[in-house]
Order: structure tokens, then C-alpha cells, then sequence
């Protein structure tokens, strides 16, 4: 595959999936963002990292299931959990590739269990060191736009962390009997 190509896949993937950070509802967030790990996929099998494309490609069959699975029993979400790490972790020794192969691997394992249990504010701040682990994949597998995706996402999942927290109010000064503090 010409490289031309398959940097412009790289190109989509990173603009379809930091689209996915701007969504407000978990449903919709998680919905953008599988549809980006399906480009994903492909870009990192072209990329010959064939450990990340795997676990992308579950990761994007478990994004779905995660849409659904935060109104599920806690004893469904659980086995939901445990089926997607056996398999990203079946996955992921298929395709072992040596040491650049753990941080996609473990990207991966931790964002099963986010994405299948925690709810949305839990989950932007799991995505922040998803992002880290990602980081780490895209030097390890010498991919430019896996480094560009990550760390753009992590810079936007802080950003809106930060507005959506009560941060403002830790640093806002109280008045405490007529006494500014």
C-alpha cells in the first residue's frame, strides 16, 4: 500500500475520532468513536502494527456493546468485561510483535474496562490515559498520526474535563464571616 494512502487513512481516522471527544452524551461518544476505530484498524494493519489493528478491531466491537452496557446489571456488564479482555488478550498474543506490542495491549485492556463500566465523566478521564498508552503506541510502531490522534485527544479530554468539573469553584474566593478568604 502506498504510504501516500495509508496516511491519508491515518488522516481520517485522526479527524473522525477526535470528533468523537466533542460529543456530549456517552451513547453518541461512544458510537463516533467506534465508527473511528474501524479506520483505525485499518490504518494500523497497513501500518504492519498487527498487534494494535486487533485490538482496535475488538476494541471497536466493544465501543458498541459500552453504548449499551452502562444501563445493564452489574453482573452482565462484569461478564461482558471479562469475554472482551479474553479476547483482547487472546488477540493480542496472535499478533505479538515484541515489546512495541504492550502499550496497544494494554490500552486496550484498560479501555474494556472503562468503556463497559464506567459512566461518562469516569470515562473522559479514563480516556486520558488511554490517550498516554496510545502515545506510547504510536512511537513504539513509528505511526505519526496514532502520536498526533493520542495526544490531541488527551489535550481535548482535558480541556473538557475542566469545563465540566467544579475546578471554578475550588478557586473561587469564599467570604467567611464579612472576611474574604
Amino acid at each position: 500500500m502506498p504510504t501516500l494512502v495509508v496516511d491519508l487513512i491515518g488522516l481520517i481516522a485522526l479527524l473522525s475520532g477526535l470528533s468523537s471527544y466533542a460529543m456530549r452524551q456517552r451513547k453518541t461518544m461512544l458510537l463516533v468513536s467506534s465508527g473511528s476505530t474501524l479506520i483505525w484498524a485499518l490504518y494500523f494493519l497497513f501500518k504492519g502494527a498487527h498487534t494494535a489493528a486487533a485490538v482496535i478491531l475488538v476494541g471497536a466491537v466493544r465501543i458498541l456493546v459500552g453504548a449499551y452496557a452502562v444501563h445493564w446489571p452489574k453482573h452482565a456488564r462484569l461478564s461482558a468485561t471479562a469475554g472482551f479482555l479474553v479476547i483482547v488478550s487472546a488477540c493480542s498474543y496472535w499478533t505479538w510483535a515484541g515489546i512495541s506490542s504492550l502499550p496497544s495491549t494494554l490500552a486496550a485492556l484498560f479501555l474494556t474496562v472503562a468503556s463497559l463500566n464506567f459512566p461518562q465523566q469516569r470515562l473522559r478521564y479514563a480516556f486520558l490515559l488511554g490517550d498516554c498508552l496510545w502515545i506510547w503506541n504510536g512511537f513504539a510502531v513509528d505511526s505519526v498520526f496514532g502520536v498526533l490522534s493520542a495526544f490531541t485527544g488527551l489535550v481535548v479530554n482535558s480541556i473538557l474535563l475542566l469545563r465540566t468539573s467544579d475546578y471554578r469553584s475550588r478557586f473561587q474566593f469564599t467570604q467567611v464571616h464579612g472576611i474574604s478568604v
